[in-house]
């Protein structure tokens, strides 16, 4: 197998979709109004879960920064 469709592999399924599965759930615990001044939290709670998951791994997570939160079209319409 080459390595890199292997090391992909483990990152896709070990890291990037617990990580939008974690994200979605921090960010579906508040009200719309409330997601954007606590983006901060929102990350340091996927952080702590992240480096829970990748106990044992050869992967190391040092930061999770919360940059961007899209909202889904129905509410990006109600709001405008």
């Amino acid at each position: 197998d080459d390595p890199d469709k292997v090391v992909r592999g483990a990152y896709d399924n070990l890291l990037k979709e617990p990580l939008r599965t974690y994200a979605r759930d921090e960010v579906q615990r508040l009200n719309g109004l409330q997601i954007k001044e606590q983006m901060s939290e929102i990350g340091a709670k996927i952080f702590h879960k992240m480096q829970e998951r990748t106990k044992g791994t050869p992967f190391e997570i040092t930061e999770v920064v919360v940059g961007n939160i899209q909202y889904p079209p129905v509410v990006a319409d109600a709001v405008a």
